[in-house]
């Protein structure tokens, strides 16, 4: 019988602890998108909501993509594209606050949540482009 030793050490990208800051709030922008998108209608689950959450993990893997390019223009590349999906991702919510799937409150601390985000993402393309 062969054993196997299983190592306790924790992969890299699963270590939230030494996570960028940015990253972590963009996951728990995720967590709170995902309560909220609960309260969507069942018929723009398919809709609204699908898109929603696409867009959501765009900007997620943009943003893993610019924290592991090697040169700042690839960095400022994915960050753009971060930036653009953000944008999207504000009208969304709009369409959702005007057609009563969210309340206020809903809509004003997911849209801080994303000016968190976005201003974390303007400092760093300012950084990437010295």
């Amino acid at each position: 019988m062969v054993e196997v030793k299983i190592s306790k050490k924790v992969p890299k990208y699963y270590d939230k602890k030494n996570e960028l800051e940015i990253i972590k709030k963009y996951q728990d922008l995720i967590m709170y998108a995902y309560v909220i998108l609960k309260k969507y209608p069942e018929n723009e689950v398919i809709n609204l909501a699908s898109n929603t959450k696409r867009i959501l993990f765009e900007g997620l893997e943009y943003l893993v993509l610019a924290k592991h390019a090697k040169s700042k223009s690839n960095k400022l590349t994915y960050l753009c594209k971060l930036e653009s999906r953000l944008n999207i991702l504000n009208i969304l919510i709009r369409v959702a606050k005007k057609n009563k799937y969210i309340t206020s409150k809903n809509y004003k601390v997911w849209s801080f949540k994303i000016f968190d985000i976005f201003e974390m993402t303007e400092k760093w393309m300012i950084y990437c482009q010295s």
